[in-house]
């Protein structure tokens, strides 16, 4: 779970002065000082109540502060952007660098494109009646750029990001929904369910997992789709590439159809 993509979207969210837009500012601003803070030193921090850090944590999604505290603990922004935009390149124009890695990225793609499953997942959007895009927020752009092109083709799609509705979804969905999971880590499962047997083993659902990095094959996943990244930055281009492909598919798709009437 991103930590800075969900403060900033509290602050995006919440009024100025704001219990939560105080909490959440208090922690972006000093985040590299809280390793070891207890909820008692949050609270006089932040001049709120103790009972008002419980309510914040549940609000983001966690359980409760503990939770939050192993998130602060690994939520460094300074490492966090070095690693994303370290080249394999030692040309000393780092954005001459981006282009040219990009344009590798986008060639491997290219290489490795399973067109069948892509063809699939097209398919499947256009079966389902209920379509749910979920990712955590750093991947809201994509999902939402995603569901705006559907709606184009009059293809209506959920595009999910809270934690506390993702996973309700995932413990109400049947075999009549649809799941697109859009995660660069890969890591989406396992940050967002506390069981993992909380998904309907009877009537499962369909889940598609997009992700760069090799992971776990969980049971209930029906198909992962692996983009190969060979470089350590932007991980989120390779899944806008193949959400715009998703995208260009199901246009032609939609086209189609209008051919057959």
């Amino acid at each position: 779970m991103d930590l800075s993509s969900i403060l900033f979207a509290v602050i995006e969210k919440e009024e100025p002065g704001s219990t939560n837009y105080i909490i959440a500012d208090y922690i972006i601003k000093n985040s590299q000082d809280l390793d070891n803070i207890s909820t008692v030193e949050l609270a006089k921090a932040c001049n709120v109540s103790k009972a008002s850090i419980s309510r914040f944590c549940r609000k983001i999604g966690l359980e409760d502060f503990l939770a939050l505290k192993i998130l602060i603990r690994s939520y460094k922004p300074g490492k966090t952007v070095s690693q994303k935009y370290s080249f394999k390149q030692t040309t000393d124009d780092d954005v001459i660098n981006f282009i040219d890695e990009s344009i590798d990225k986008m060639s491997l793609l290219k290489k490795h494109l399973d067109r069948t499953l892509l063809n699939e997942i097209t398919q499947d959007i256009n079966k389902y009646q209920r379509v749910y895009l979920m990712g955590l927020q750093q991947s809201a752009g994509i999902m939402i750029s995603l569901a705006n092109d559907l709606m184009t083709f009059k293809k209506y799609a959920f595009a999910i990001m809270e934690p506390k509705k993702i996973n309700q979804i995932l413990k109400n969905a049947t075999d009549q929904d649809l799941i697109i999971v859009f995660s660069a880590t890969g890591s989406f499962f396992e940050k967002i369910l506390p069981r993992k047997n909380i998904i309907n083993k009877n009537n499962p659902p369909r889940i598609y997992l997009i992700t760069t990095i090799k992971t776990d094959i969980y049971s209930f996943v029906y198909k992962n789709i692996f983009l190969d990244d060979e470089y350590n930055f932007s991980s989120n281009l390779l899944l806008n590439i193949y959400a715009s492909l998703i995208a260009i598919n199901f246009k032609n798709l939609y086209q189609k159809s209008l051919t057959n009437i």
